[in-house]
């Protein structure tokens, strides 16, 4: 996977990394990693399930500047607890004794109209069910991203105004004008 694509945003397994604003969001939540650590599981994406000797790690990431053991091994700790992978049963990242490190599954870039379609179901998600002001704040949420991504989503943009119709049949928004 060419390194300069991976930028524009992929999805690993069900987390949606975004590069460019440093986020990373699953159907369990969103977070942000700081610079370094995105720069590092970019990198480490970029040449997925092939074996990334420490030294490359440092050449590129840390651009040859000398960094203790523990800074790095510090840095794949907090990446792992971002993923919420398990270093003794990994399913993101695999260090190999010796030989360097390796991203386990293959990232798929995003398009921006599948980001949309994606972030469009994840709203359609949120109001299955009883509607409540929680599951409506999400999915409207949810829509305005999707719109952001793919403006012209009539799907997305139709979901939306059922969204806010329903805020204010249930008093927990007010009108849109």
């Amino acid at each position: 996977m060419e390194r300069t694509r991976l930028w524009t945003g992929f999805r690993l397994a069900e987390w949606i990394v975004k590069p460019d604003d440093g986020s990373l969001s699953s159907p369990n939540g969103t977070g942000r990693l700081e610079p370094l650590l995105m720069e590092l599981l970019v990198f480490l994406c970029s040449r997925a399930r092939q074996v990334v000797p420490k030294q490359d790690v440092l050449d590129v990431v840390w651009s040859g500047r000398f960094v203790s053991d523990e800074t790095v091994k510090g840095s794949f700790y907090q990446l792992r607890k971002a993923l919420g992978d398990n270093p003794r049963q990994p399913r993101f990242l695999e260090t190999l004794p010796k030989r360097g490190y390796r991203i386990l599954v293959e990232p798929v870039l995003l398009e921006p109209q599948s980001e949309a379609q994606d972030l469009y179901q994840k709203g359609r998600q949120a109001l299955a069910g009883q509607p409540n002001a929680d599951s409506l704040k999400q999915a409207r949420l949810y829509f305005e991203r999707s719109i952001q991504s793919h403006a012209d989503n009539a799907e997305a943009l139709s979901s939306l105004a059922q969204t806010y119709i329903l805020m204010v049949i249930l008093g927990t928004g007010r009108p849109v004008c």
